[in-house]
């Protein structure tokens, strides 16, 4: 008797674990859709040295630490009113600034995303909010009672070269 209850709990227990992962993955697909996209997905021509080569159309911003970013994102100057960075995003003053930064974060491999708005928040907003840069995903959330977007910031990244800073460089 003991053996058949013990078989019976030993399959009830097996089942629990092979559909449990079915039960909980069955709400995914109501889940909003991302809000960051490679640019190539969207039809989207565009790269990190255009934006880079065109950073005074821009407002930039990077997030984490100088020494260890873990992202950079690139908020047209006439879209601004629309993406709102919040929390841990700081202000790349100039070009100087921004190539260092990019070196910085080249061992983590990011990509370049565009940033859109969800499809449920898009009347009278536009199509692109802005480009980030990073191996990360900075989130956003709609803001009530207002038009655009509040972007939260990446959390810090993993580096290897994290002893690797160098403030000399700005003292040249």
């Amino acid at each position: 008797m003991k053996k058949v209850i013990g078989n019976h709990i030993f399959l009830a227990l097996t089942g629990l674990m092979c559909f449990s992962p079915l039960w909980s993955c069955s709400g995914i697909k109501d889940l909003p859709r991302s809000t960051q996209f490679l640019p190539n997905q969207a039809g989207i021509d565009i790269n990190l040295d255009q934006l880079v080569q065109d950073f005074d159309k821009y407002r930039v911003l990077y997030s984490a630490h100088f020494y260890n970013p873990s992202a950079i994102v690139f908020i047209p100057r006439s879209k601004s009113s629309y993406l709102r960075p919040i929390s841990d995003w700081k202000t790349v003053e100039d070009k100087r600034r921004l190539n260092y930064l990019l070196n910085k974060m080249d061992v983590l491999r990011p990509k370049l995303h565009i940033i859109q708005p969800r499809s449920s928040h898009t009347q009278s907003m536009p199509e692109v909010l802005g480009y980030i840069y990073t191996q990360g995903y900075a989130s956003m959330r709609h803001l009530k009672n207002k038009v655009g977007y509040a972007l939260r910031s990446v959390p810090e990244q993993f580096n290897p070269n994290y002893d690797n800073w160098d403030e000399a460089f700005f003292h040249r």
